[in-house]
């Protein structure tokens, strides 16, 4: 099975703007359905932004640092 990588996702709408952050253990397309539903029902700028070492192989996050 061909799985696609997680990617950032902007929405363009009006000046309502919301910004989606996914969990630790998430990624972009957790947050996919209800940023495409508001942004289509009201019309809100959408954006969800993809940490680093988020949406691939799980050691990739190994390489992360938070301070």
């Amino acid at each position: 099975m061909l799985i696609r990588p997680a990617k950032e996702l902007f929405l363009k709408g009006n000046e309502t703007a919301i910004l989606f952050l996914h969990s630790y253990t998430s990624h972009t397309r957790d947050m996919k359905k209800i940023a495409e539903y508001l942004n289509e029902h009201i019309g809100c700028t959408c954006y969800v932004p993809l940490y680093k070492g988020h949406g691939g192989q799980p050691e990739a996050l190994l390489n992360y640092e938070y301070k």
